[in-house]
């Protein structure tokens, strides 16, 4: 492929304009469960340069992946690194929360999730197995013999 503009969109290499709707939920601080469908923008050089410019600030890695990430329909950025960890008129928000939205954006970009079995290679068995008594250990808390 001859590297242009129109063989990258051709070969899909350029991230989607429109962020992903996911709904998800959390506890609050009273134990209750609260949803929120929101959007998530996939991972992109300018999520990357986003996070890396947070970084060189001080900011934390899974703050700036949510701020980066987390947008309105739009793809406005939804969050400032303050509205995550906490500000003047509210603290940070919730262990809870934090853990849905960065789920979210995992599941998104694909990271955690099992490859279809059927695309996997075969695996091969040799007939043998790898066990042997030898390599069994003996128990920790063997009884001595004084």
């Amino acid at each position: 492929m001859k590297l242009s503009v129109a063989s990258l969109i051709q070969s899909g290499s350029f991230s989607p304009v429109n962020p992903e709707q996911r709904e998800i939920s959390w506890f609050n601080d009273k134990g209750e469960t609260v949803s929120a469908v929101i959007f998530v923008r996939k991972k992109s050089f300018s999520t990357a340069n986003i996070e890396a410019n947070h970084y060189n600030t001080g900011v934390d890695s899974l703050t700036s992946r949510i701020v980066s990430s987390i947008v309105d329909e739009e793809g406005t950025p939804l969050f400032s690194v303050d509205d995550i960890i906490g500000n003047a008129a509210h603290g940070p928000i919730c262990d809870s929360l934090g853990m849905a939205l960065i789920g979210a954006i995992n599941e998104v970009n694909g990271i955690g999730l099992k490859p279809d079995p059927k695309s996997l290679p075969p695996t091969t068995n040799s007939g043998t197995s790898s066990s042997s008594p030898a390599l069994v250990e003996e128990p920790l808390n063997k009884p001595s013999k004084t």
